[in-house]
This record gives structure tokens, sequence and C-alpha cells, in this order.
């Protein structure tokens, strides 16, 4: 047990190592390159070096960076969900779900609604809210044969478990 926590410890200091570099290269890539795609992954994978550093704030101040700065790169979807999954993680679940709505709105017809509304159901699932859920989970279009369908599914059957009155909803159709 000895060797395998040593080997642990020394494994978690050479991840620390690894990352305090990347983060150095990362902050370079944004002061020398500020107006490329490079500086937006840059910005958009600090935020997940500050997280995994436990820097919530820090970590949702960079994806921001991405939505602010950097509004024609692919990663300003990204940032969205990125935000929505901190401060949900972090216990700040009204603040993800509005951060969540917003996305869906500003990415409207984009194909990427069911994706934030499959992630705003799971956040009020885990709260124990099974309507609020469902009625997100009524806002997919589920397709045949597909993960994602079929995840939606087993999230509505998961919410049906529950012993709740769930007779003012209905249940999503196949599109």
């Amino acid at each position: 047990v000895g060797s395998e926590m040593c080997i642990r410890d020394r494994y978690n200091v050479y991840a620390s190592d690894l990352l305090a570099m990347a983060k150095k290269c990362f902050h370079g890539i944004i002061k020398g390159f500020k107006n490329s795609q490079q500086a937006a992954q840059a910005s958009y994978w600090l935020g997940w070096i500050y997280y995994e550093k436990g820097d919530a704030d820090k970590a949702i101040e960079h994806f921001k960076k991405v939505m602010s700065d950097y509004t024609g790169s692919d990663l300003v979807k990204d940032s969205f969900i990125a935000i929505g999954d901190v401060l949900s993680q972090n216990g700040r679940y009204r603040e993800a779900v509005d951060i969540l709505n917003n996305a869906a709105r500003d990415f409207k017809g984009r194909g990427f609604e069911d994706m934030i509304y499959k992630k705003i159901a799971v956040i009020y699932k885990q709260q124990g809210y099974y309507g609020e859920a469902l009625g997100y989970l009524n806002k997919i279009n589920i397709s045949d044969n597909n993960d994602f369908g079929a995840d939606v599914q087993f999230l509505i059957a998961e919410c049906f478990q529950e012993p709740v009155s769930y007779t003012h909803l209905t249940l999503p159709t196949k599109r």
C-alpha cells in the first residue's frame, strides 16, 4: 500500500507540474497571439485547468473570455456548456440552468439545443425536480437508433420512477 501511495503522490505532482507548464504556455499564447484561433483554444483550456485546480470562478472567467473575445470560434458553444457544467458541479444550479437556457436561445436552429435541453434536464433531475426535467426532455427531437435518443429515453424512464404526479406532462415523441 505504501508504494502505491508513493506512486500516486508522484503522479499527482507530475500532473500538477504539467498543468502548471500548460497554464504558462496558454497564457503566453493569449498574450502573444491574442487574435488567433489558438488564443481562443488557449483560453478555453485554461478554463478547464483552473477548474481542475479548484478555482471555478477563474475557470468561468476564461470560458466567458472565449464567448466575448472570440465570438467566431466554434468554442463559444462549448464554453456555454462548460460554464453550465462548472456551475452545476459547484452547486450553482440556477445559474447553470440560466446560462444553458441562454445558450439554447443564442444557438437556436443550429442543432445544438437538444444537447443543452438534455443537460438542463439532468440538472433538474439531480435536484429532484422530475417534472421540470421532463419538460426539458419533451423539447428534444429524438431520433431512432442513436445513443443520444436512447439516453433521453432512459432519462425519461428514470424521471417516471419517482413518486410524483406527471399528469400535466406529455412524453416526447419521435420526429
